[in-house]
């Protein structure tokens, strides 16, 4: 919603707990339009109102197959966003083949697709990049924490800075998650079109007629190589700066400093370096103490911290760990 100049028309295919739908009601389209395939979802998405989730009161519901449904009403949107289960689960991997993704490029001038890079392997997730790179020519990978996101446009991607620093400053709600700036939204770019091509490859693609991500995520089902599989997709990572239509102000320079820093944590969060992840977020919370983002992680490498330090046998070094989470302030009830 933040790359799309004018979000106005939306669609959202699977309406899961509902927070998806919420994040993009939050940009005020004028029409939304949400296809769940179970009735019953819209019950139990209303449990996770309190995290943001439920169906948002503007949205116009589908009770259908949302590849199917989009593919008969011939509507055109600004943005469609394909927030399936994940491609090893059965059937969910059709949400991820050529063909559907040709459809949505017919109906939409910005695609999202999510990508788990958890209980897959680098090469089932090259699979669904070079699936997605076959039909737009303009795909983009961003990466937060153990998930990615893919992006196809039929022209390169141009973002007016000062725009999106204005749309951005009322979203608290992105704030929390240290993205409510143009530099730090935008650090999350991994690949550009030119990088995601390389990144993901030759080889056969998933289409329908031979659903090959489906059988090859099933066989590493309880597999998490998410760490393994980061690092690799930021080689030759671009350069955020790339995606303005201006050069970039000084302030977008401090926030793309800041972003760095918090992609090297991430990543060492990911591969259990957790002391020094910590060290690098509290670096962030020391240069910005309203970086709610970075200080939620402190809080939450504390206490992985102190697990790590009770699983070797330390258990009063383990509560000395836990002691100094106890004594920051806003910590969150369920990590006290």
């Amino acid at each position: 919603m933040a790359l799309s100049a004018a979000p106005r028309r939306v669609a959202v295919i699977g309406l899961g707990t509902g927070v998806t739908a919420q994040a993009v009601a939050a940009w005020n389209p004028e029409r939304i339009d949400v296809f769940e395939l179970e009735a019953a979802v819209l019950d139990a998405a209303a449990c996770f109102a309190a995290d943001g989730g439920g169906v948002p009161t503007a949205a116009r519901v589908h009770i259908a197959d949302g590849r199917h449904a989009l593919a008969r009403s011939g509507a055109r949107y600004d943005v469609i966003t394909s927030d399936p289960i994940h491609p090893g689960v059965a059937g969910s991997a059709a949400l991820y083949s050529v063909e559907h993704y040709a459809s949505l490029a017919a109906r939409a001038d910005l695609v999202c697709q999510w990508l788990p890079l958890y209980q897959l392997t680098l090469g089932v997730a090259r699979l669904a990049m070079l699936t997605f790179a076959a039909v737009f020519d303009h795909a983009y990978l961003f990466l937060a924490g153990p998930d990615g996101v893919m992006v196809g446009s039929p022209a390169p991607l141009r973002i007016d800075e000062e725009a999106l620093r204005a749309r951005l400053a009322p979203r608290t709600d992105l704030a929390r998650f240290g993205l409510a700036s143009p530099g730090r939204l935008l650090g999350l770019l991994a690949q550009d079109p030119g990088g995601f091509r390389r990144r993901a490859g030759e080889g056969s693609l998933n289409t329908d007629d031979r659903l090959l991500l489906e059988f090859q995520c099933g066989r590493h089902w309880y597999v998490d190589e998410s760490a393994r599989i980061w690092r690799p997709l930021q080689i030759g990572r671009a350069d955020q700066a790339t995606l303005r239509a201006a050069p970039p102000s000084e302030a977008f320079e401090t926030e793309r400093g800041a972003a760095r820093t918090a992609r090297r944590a991430e990543r060492l969060a990911l591969q259990g370096a957790h002391e020094r992840a910590l060290r690098a977020f509290e670096a962030l919370v020391e240069s910005d103490p309203e970086d709610a983002y970075a200080r939620a992680l402190v809080h939450e490498l504390d206490l992985a911290l102190a697990e790590d330090l009770a699983d070797a046998g330390r258990p009063e070094d383990a509560k000395a760990r836990v002691r100094i989470l106890l004594a920051r302030e806003g910590v969150l009830p369920a990590l006290r």
